[in-house]
Parts: C-alpha cells; structure tokens; sequence
C-alpha cells in the first residue's frame, strides 16, 4: 500500500495538561474517537499527586478496561449502561458530557465507582454471584439467581443491566429474597418482550432506568 502527499507533524509537549488538551482537541476536527478514549484522556488530566501515585490510577482505569474487553463487554456501551443506572435514560450523545460532570465532581470517587460497577457487570454477564461482605446469599438462592442470570444473557438483550446493575450495587438496602424476585421478573419480562412481542430496545431502557434510579435513591432500612 503506497501513501501520496502525507505530511507528518512533530509536536513536542513538556506540559502533560497541554497533552491531554491537545488529544481532546483532536476530537473536535473530527477524529473517530470513542467516547471511551475521551473519558480515558479527561480522567488522566484530572488525577492529582505524584508521579507515582498518577501512574497506580492510570493503571486502575487500564484494569477496568481490560477486565470488561477480555469478557466481550463493549466499553461504551457498558459506559452508557453504568451511568443511567444512577441518572435515568439520556441519549448516547450526552453521554460524554455527563461522564466528565462525574469526573470533576472527583476522579477518585469516580474510579472506585467504576471499579465496583465493572465488577458487577462481569459477574452479571458469568452468571456467577456470589456472597460478599455486603450481601449473604442462601445457597438455593444463588442458584436460582444465576440460573435466571444465564437465562438471560442467552436472550442477547442487554438493557436489563441498567437495573441489575443498580440491584446488587444497592444489595445491602435489600433483601436476597427481593434481589431474586427481581432478577426472575426481569427474566420473564424479557422472554415476552424481545422473544414474543419484539419490542423497541429504547422502551426498555426507559424502563429499566426508571427503575434503578428508584432503587439507588431507596434509604438504608
């Protein structure tokens, strides 16, 4: 493959907030980027500290990434997913926008946020919950649980993570009992909604956004 009239440009950047300007500008002329690569520039740029302690968060991001890529999890969407969770329904288009609201609101918070979340997407999308410090399972229970879990990954519908996202992220507000009544619920619904009914995609996340945000605004019992 031959390449005609390229011209390359050297650009030197010893200041590493003008570096990350710069990578952002890039977007703006229209380079293809994910919004993905966007949180991942705007994050970097908010880190603090030292040198040594901006290379560990920098790290932190890379193994969320990697953990949700080496498990087929598409990280936008996973994106998307995670914060309407918390917001309710929004257009894809605002995702970007909102995610950096988030950042500036503290990177640090958000980081151990994002951890906690790609943890529980990974065992949503195993069908592999188990008991934690925060919620004890009966055995019958987390077998039922993930049985409903794997029945729903093979539907190949992935809206219904808005709020299972949001169900066991609040598991201590809750009770097992209700976190397995929901997740069987969420199957049934989505057997006759995608299967049956064939319905628009769009409704269910108006649905289950709706949802999660009523459960992550419940009190403590």
């Amino acid at each position: 493959m031959r390449f005609n009239n390229v011209t390359i440009i050297l650009i030197n950047i010893y200041n590493q907030d003008m570096a990350y300007a710069i990578f952002e500008s890039f977007n703006a002329k229209r380079v293809d980027l994910s919004v993905s690569d966007l949180v991942k520039n705007y994050y970097f740029s908010r880190i603090g500290g030292n040198e040594a302690t901006k290379e560990k968060d920098m790290d932190r991001w890379d193994i969320v990434i990697d953990s949700l890529s080496s498990a087929n999890v598409k990280i936008d969407r996973f994106l998307h997913y995670y914060l309407q969770s918390y917001e309710g329904r929004f257009p894809k288009s605002q995702l970007y926008r909102r995610l950096r609201t988030k950042i500036e609101n503290g990177s640090q918070k958000f980081i151990k946020d994002l951890e906690i979340n790609s943890e529980i997407m990974l065992s949503l999308k195993d069908a592999n919950i188990s008991s934690t410090d925060k919620q004890t399972y009966p055995h019958l229970t987390l077998q039922s649980l993930n049985g409903s879990l794997d029945s729903i990954n093979s539907f190949n519908v992935e809206q219904c993570f808005i709020l299972l996202l949001a169900l066991l992220r609040n598991s201590r507000k809750i009770t097992p009992t209700f976190i397995l009544k929901t997740t069987s619920l969420i199957e049934d619904f989505t057997l006759v909604y995608s299967r049956i009914t064939n319905g628009q995609a769009n409704v269910l996340e108006d649905i289950y956004s709706s949802f999660a945000v009523q459960l992550e605004e419940m009190d403590m019992p």
